[in-house]
């Protein structure tokens, strides 16, 4: 319910995750829980007093399971990710809501709610305004999304789309 949700991220700390933008938002929602999978208790991420650091997990159904019963929100601030599947393998499939940059690899697509590239002030009042949502809509999207994720990422579209680009060559 509003006032008890988390937010969780899950990726490394190298330098285009740009996590000094997250180290804004979390010091900005003092009374907010993060959780942070993948990252280092040396970082000064991991130092604010309302994130929660596990380090390097082999994803497993328990683990998904601990994040997605402690979490709603899946943020990534990336200045530009190369691979961005996380967003989709783990925060559309596994039920989060994906929340990013722009330039993180979702732009405008109703899946994914972006946030301004290094605007701490406007990420942190799109976050809330997730974070205040009635369950019930929180609840819809998540259905939605699971929906756009079963049907646009899976084996069979993806075979498809190698063949489409490669048959009029073999």
């Amino acid at each position: 319910p509003p006032g008890q949700r988390g937010v969780v991220y899950v990726g490394s700390s190298t330098v285009h995750k740009n996590l000094g933008m997250l180290i804004g938002i979390a010091a900005e929602m003092p009374d907010v829980k993060f959780e942070w999978y993948g990252g280092s208790s040396d970082h000064p991420l991991a130092r604010m007093p309302n994130v929660r650091v596990e380090g390097w997990h082999r994803f497993n159904i328990d683990t998904v399971r601990r994040i997605c019963a402690n979490n709603d929100l899946f943020v990534n601030t990336s200045v530009s990710d190369a691979n961005p599947t996380t967003l989709s393998e783990f925060g559309l499939a596994s039920g989060l809501i994906p929340i990013c940059t722009e330039t993180s690899g979702y732009w405008k697509n109703e899946c994914y709610t972006n946030i301004p590239l290094n605007d701490v002030g406007a990420s942190v009042r799109i976050i809330k305004e997730w974070l205040n949502k009635p369950s019930a809509e929180l609840a819809e999207r998540s259905r939605l999304n699971r929906i756009e994720c079963e049907q646009k990422h899976n084996w069979d579209r993806f075979c498809q789309t190698i063949w489409d680009g490669i048959k009029e060559y073999v």
